[in-house]
């Protein structure tokens, strides 16, 4: 009676401190002479989700601050706007501002913050349909997004021709996979009836293959390049005008290992 209590009237170890994470300031305490104790009273304030309590002689008030918008960052509610989405992609990612916001839905309803936002909806990788559009505080609005391009065919990329162009690869487990169980990689030309091509296969990790399918669906193969030579080649004229297809694959079911594609004329 009538001393400091252990603990009371000094820094408590940690506090106060430039610990790591920062501090907190040291709690003074009254510790009264005489009387029964030394009675500490101390005021802490915490900031807990956006409200503030505060404790002090034993008396807790709360102050909270409604008008947060956690959905977006944190932005207060009188800066948000909702948008629904009206497409006609059936399926794809939707990107706000370059930040994806998951499977798109045709009539997702979401909220964004005062002012201009790019909108994009991807099919693998590739943007399908955009919008920009400006929102306005406490109000919703509908905005069209509909397709304006395809996207790239799975297992390959759309490639445009050139006098020669290589284009290094690697099949792997999880690639387009043929029928008879060979990984495949598939690349895409608009090549005109009467062009002269060359195509080349090479790798040092397993026999490659190569095949050829017109825009018709005739296909050609081919396996060596020539006696004593596993790498795959071919020479062909189109016949045809439209997509070409060529696909890098290997002679056995299941090969993996790194290619490169060599494609001249026309």
């Amino acid at each position: 009676y009538g001393t400091s209590q252990p603990g009371y009237g000094t820094s408590q170890p940690g506090f106060g401190t430039g610990a790591p994470h920062g501090g907190f300031a040291p709690v003074a305490a009254s510790t009264g002479g005489g009387g029964k104790g030394g009675l500490a009273i101390g005021i802490v304030a915490a900031v807990l989700l956006g409200g503030v309590v505060l404790v002090g002689g034993g008396i807790a008030g709360a102050i909270f601050l409604l008008d947060q918008e956690s959905d977006d960052g944190g932005t207060q509610a009188g800066s948000i706007g909702t948008v629904r989405i009206q497409t006609d992609v059936a399926a794809g990612e939707l990107f706000v501002d370059g930040t994806s916001r998951g499977p798109v839905v045709p009539g997702q309803v979401f909220r964004l913050s005062r002012g201009s936002h790019d909108l994009e909806i991807r099919e693998r990788g590739a943007v399908v349909a955009t919008s920009r559009v400006v929102i306005t505080p406490n109000q919703e609005q509908a905005v069209a997004m509909n397709r304006t391009a395809q996207p790239p065919p799975s297992g390959g990329q759309a490639m445009m021709p050139g006098n020669v162009q290589t284009f290094t690869g690697a099949l792997r487990p999880g690639d387009e996979t043929l029928r008879s169980g060979e990984y495949a990689d598939s690349y895409y030309f608009e090549w005109t009836a009467g062009t002269q091509i060359r195509l080349e296969a090479d790798s040092n990790d397993f026999d490659t293959y190569l095949i050829l399918k017109a825009p018709s669906g005739a296909q050609r193969d081919n396996d060596d390049r020539e006696p004593g030579n596993l790498n795959a080649a071919m020479d062909a004229t189109i016949q045809e005008t439209g997509r070409w297809q060529v696909m890098v694959t290997s002679f056995s079911s299941g090969e993996t290992g790194d290619y490169t594609l060599t494609v001249r004329g026309p």
